[in-house]
């Protein structure tokens, strides 16, 4: 057979010559003959689910059978024979479907290599629908497929094998361009190894990566196999026990994947971490000069709160004196048993407490008070405050006197303030900050939220709303980009708020923005390939996390209203009793956790004396952080070495999706929407990233290995 670019060219397109020869095959096959409806490759697949994948032969036992045998001969009966119902297992129609499907290999083997479009189509189709055997046994057919020698352009010469040293699995576009040279990145540099022999090989399934024609611009519809077959896991995690598992793990899947990341994946995830990086440094930067001025306020509130002691102090030294006298020369003298000089430092001290106090009080209600006026005004009630009339030297003097010296205190005082800086704390309170970066990432925020809304649509309208919201990355998305929102409408005078508030949504949205920004390191491998691991862990350490909360929750009850009723000893030293450590619940549960992670047992030396408290402690060490924490180390262990195993899969995994989704956000059914202005080759008809098939390069020494194997298992 004679092939030209054009050939290979339209090799994933099923055109209508193409159906019209398909429904000849079907008939041949099945004798099927009224296929009207089947106008497109969609309408073909429809067909086939209905007529191909339904039951046609019961296979179990109905009703009528049940019944004869539960009412022949009951005495005999020793095996329950509900056992054979069947009814509740999903019916597979697999030889129906493995017919067409070797059909389809056949041909391909006769070099009429467009008949495995059907396989490419289907393939998504029979993960969806749980054919699990027969995907694993077409999965083992379609590794390491040599290239034909057909394929090559020179004649007698056959490049099948030679030497590389690119990346296992680098793969290219089949055909190439007649036109364009391969492209190179200054990337490629980072994926060489030491020159090796390598196998030409090809993925025999055409059309797994093209898109059908839609003409909507802004939510384009119609999916590629590809990712209907990437998109087919719920779950972010590869499940071991999923259908796909086997696609996952060969290596043609993983030379798809490489190459779709060379093309056009690394690119667009490159131009995301760069985007998001500027924003996380504008974001970061906006918080920080935040900080800086929060930290510039209460600096300043303490420098200016300092003054307003200083001067309170002052002014009632100079009440005092100006009304009972010097206090120099009347420092022996006595009332209620105390020198005035004590009583009169007494007193200051409940001034200053009173003003330091206030100060942190107002501070709390920034910015939403006069943080000056709070001040001065609690150092001039401090001198009527109830401390001050209870102390000593108050009660010895009559309401006359003192208020005269409460009268010359506040003259004083108002004297002294007037001399006081306040500046330094307004400028401080009505400086920017980081308003004008905030302004800057809340423009940023927007375009964002515009970008993933359109991709949700566009996920939502394929059907994949399922998958898009019952994996944890959308939920930590949505709340970093609500806590950031929120966080940007406090800083910008939109929201009510207080410094507390403010504070504890922007330390949120920093930690929220570090998940993320690891999550888009996650596509490296190798720290994709540690991250994967980590979250299998905690999954899969649940039940012991849960059953050592429960143990800790048991032990803290207990412990608190054992020591409710054993009273804490005397302490020698200090001559009072010693504290009571387990005083509610709280506490008690902090103790234990902080005995279980073996911070000590700090918290029992109020009962270091008592011998049935030591036990409890010996038991309690020896139960959690000898077994309890031995056993978790086990575990995670066993979990480490079983998932590292796979690990590379499964991150593969989570890059196809990954891919999946540039595909659907990036490319575009036509030529003239804005996307194609900025980044040009994105469409879904460009043959570049979504070209018939691809070729890939595999280990020689692997596909020898790997055609041996397969040809003794089929032995």
């Amino acid at each position: 057979m004679n092939y030209d670019y054009d050939y290979f060219d339209k090799l994933g397109d099923p055109d209508e010559e193409f159906i019209d020869e398909i429904k000849k095959v079907l008939e041949l096959l099945y004798g099927i003959k009224n296929m009207d409806n089947v106008k497109d490759i969609d309408s073909l697949m429809n067909f086939i689910q209905e007529n191909l994948m339904k039951k046609s032969v019961p296979n179990q036992l109905d009703d009528e059978d049940l019944k004869t045998i539960t009412t022949v001969k009951p005495n005999k009966r020793i095996i329950y024979p509900e056992i054979y119902n069947e009814s509740d297992i999903e019916w597979k129609n697999d030889e129906s479907i493995r017919k067409l499907i070797d059909y389809c290999l056949k041909k391909n083997e006769e070099n009429e290599h467009k008949f495995m479009l059907i396989v490419s189509h289907l393939l998504p189709i029979l993960v969806k629908e749980s054919y699990k055997n027969l995907v694993d046994e077409l999965v083992t057919q379609l590794t390491y497929v040599k290239v034909p020698s057909e394929w090559f352009q020179e004649e007698n010469q056959n490049y099948e094998t030679f030497l590389s040293i690119r990346e296992q699995l680098w793969g290219y576009r089949f055909p190439k361009h007649e036109t364009a040279a391969i492209r190179s990145s200054i990337f490629d540099r980072f994926e060489k190894e030491p020159r090796h022999h390598v196998t030409l090989c090809y993925v025999p399934l055409p059309g797994l990566c093209t898109f059908p024609d839609d003409n909507n611009l802004l939510f384009p519809g119609g999916l590629s196999p590809f990712i209907k077959l990437v998109m087919s896991n719920d779950d972010e995690l590869l499940n071991d026990k999923h259908t796909s598992t086997k696609i996952f793990d060969s290596p043609f899947f993983h030379a798809i994947i490489k190459f779709k990341w060379h093309i056009f994946g690394r690119l667009i995830h490159n131009i995301v971490l760069l985007v998001y990086t500027t924003f996380f440094i504008l974001f970061v930067a906006s918080t920080t000069l935040d900080f800086n001025k929060h930290i510039n306020i209460f600096n300043a509130i303490k420098n200016y709160s300092d003054e307003v002691v200083i001067a309170a102090s002052k002014s009632y030294i100079a009440a005092i004196t100006a009304t009972i006298g010097n206090i120099d020369n009347v420092t022996n003298s006595v009332v209620n048993n105390v020198t005035i000089a004590e009583a009169v430092k007494s007193n200051i001290d409940v001034i200053t407490g009173t003003i330091y106090k206030a100060t942190l009080e107002a501070e709390a209600k920034l910015p939403h008070i006069d943080i000056i006026s709070a001040i001065n005004n609690v150092a001039i009630g401090a001198i009527n405050s109830a401390e001050i009339n209870d102390t000593m030297i108050t009660s010895a003097i009559d309401n006359e006197v003192i208020s005269v010296i409460n009268n010359n205190y506040i003259i004083e005082f108002n004297k002294a303030i007037n001399g006081i800086d306040t500046i330094t704390v307004n400028e401080a309170i009505n400086s920017i900050g980081g308003k004008h970066l905030m302004i800057v990432c809340m423009i940023l925020i927007a375009i964002g939220l515009l970008v993933i809304s359109r991709h949700m649509i566009i996920l939502v309208k394929n059907g994949f709303g399922k998958q898009l919201f019952s994996v944890p990355s959308t939920y930590v998305l949505i709340a970093a980009i609500t806590f950031i929102i929120i966080t940007g409408f406090m800083e910008l005078k939109f929201l009510d708020y207080s410094f507390e508030i403010l504070g504890t949504f922007q330390s949120i949205s920093i930690f929220l923005l570090w998940i993320c920004f690891i999550g888009l390191l996650c596509l490296f491998k190798k720290i994709g390939v540690f991250a994967i691991v980590i979250m299998h862990i905690c999954r899969k350490i649940g039940w012991l996390i849960f059953l050592l909360v429960i143990i800790l929750f048991a032990v803290s009850h207990a412990t608190m209203i054992f020591f409710s009723t054993v009273l804490p000893e005397f302490d020698d030293e200090k001559n009072v009793p010693k504290e009571n450590t387990f005083e509610n619940y709280f506490v008690s549960f902090d103790n234990e956790w902080t005995g279980f992670i073996n911070a000590g047992f700090d918290y029992l030396d109020s009962w270091k004396n008592n011998y049935y408290v030591n036990v409890i402690k010996i038991l309690f060490s020896f139960f959690t952080s000898i077994i309890i924490m031995n056993l978790l180390i086990a575990i995670i262990n066993n979990i480490y070495e079983d998932v590292y195993k796979r690990a590379y899969t499964e991150w593969s995994a989570i890059r196809a999706r990954v891919i999946a989704s540039f595909e659907l956000a990036i490319s575009t059914p036509k030529d003239d929407f804005l996307f194609n202005f900025i980044i040009p080759h994105f469409r879904r008809k460009n043959k570049n990233c979504f070209p018939p098939t691809i070729i890939y390069e595999a280990s020689t020494e692997k596909v020898k290995e790997w055609h041996k194997s397969k040809l003794l298992n089929s032995v």
